[in-house]
């Protein structure tokens, strides 16, 4: 197993939070991951912050750089009108997710 499927692994683990995983460029040092994210979000973070935006794909960039102690830069578009609900996760929850 690669770092790069390490990394993929983890990655999947957010896709509850409406998170797409576009590109993984592990060319560049350091890794350039591309994702997008819902604008708005039913889930929020013990904080009360809505886990959307910027906000989520800073939360995904400490975590991954937490988990692995690498740096990563994450770059990501926000997925604009989109609204991210419970039952949206509950559907990724219960889908294959082979294909991310």
């Amino acid at each position: 197993m690669t770092s790069r499927d390490v990394l993929i692994g983890m990655l999947i683990g957010w896709a509850s939070f409406g998170i797409r995983l576009d590109k993984v460029d592990d060319s560049t040092r350091p890794t350039t991951i591309y994702i997008t994210v819902p604008e708005h979000s039913e889930e929020h973070d013990v904080d009360g912050n809505e886990m959307s935006g910027s906000h989520l794909a800073k939360r995904i960039k400490e975590t991954l750089q937490e988990s692995t102690k690498v740096e990563f830069i994450v770059k990501f578009k926000i997925n604009k009108g989109q609204m991210w609900t419970k039952e949206n996760s509950r559907q990724v929850l219960k889908s294959d997710l082979s294909g991310y």
